[in-house]
């Protein structure tokens, strides 16, 4: 598929509707995570925790997004720790190029779980909060319990 990543309906309301066409329903899951996978340890588990409630309060992650997130923890940990070995090799050594290049890799998959979970600098500068709005009486009236 060509063009722009489609964001997520969540981060579309967060940045506000600039087309003011109707934001089109998503599959309704409920909001949060289980818990970290048990082999996240380190700094991808403090990321998970820093991070996880800061996401689910703008209603951003859910538990289908569990795996994705996951991964961006894992990276961010990753990463972190390959800086941290990096920095005690000689720079130009044959040890720290091979360790130079798992933390471009690293990066890469840091960067493209950023993008997954709407964690740009880019897009973190057009959030705006709004407040949410009430169910309208005529909207809740005409609920028929999904039956069609």
């Amino acid at each position: 598929m060509r063009g722009r990543k489609r964001k997520p309906a969540a981060i579309r309301r967060l940045l506000g509707n600039a087309s003011k066409r109707p934001i089109a329903p998503e599959p309704n899951f409920k909001v949060g995570v289980p818990e970290p996978p048990e082999s996240l340890k380190g700094e991808g588990l403090k990321e998970w925790r820093r991070l996880a409630p800061i996401l689910i309060g703008q209603g951003v992650l859910t538990e289908a997004d569990w795996s994705v997130f996951a991964q961006y923890c894992e990276a961010q940990g990753r990463y972190l720790e390959l800086w941290a070995v990096r920095s005690k090799e000689r720079v130009g050594s044959e040890e720290w190029q091979r360790i130079d290049r798992a933390v471009d890799r690293a990066l890469n998959h840091l960067g493209k779980a950023r993008a997954e979970l709407g964690l740009t600098p880019v897009t973190r500068s057009k959030v705006t909060m709004i407040a949410k709005e009430e169910p309208k009486l005529a909207e809740l009236l005409s609920f028929d319990g999904g039956k069609k």
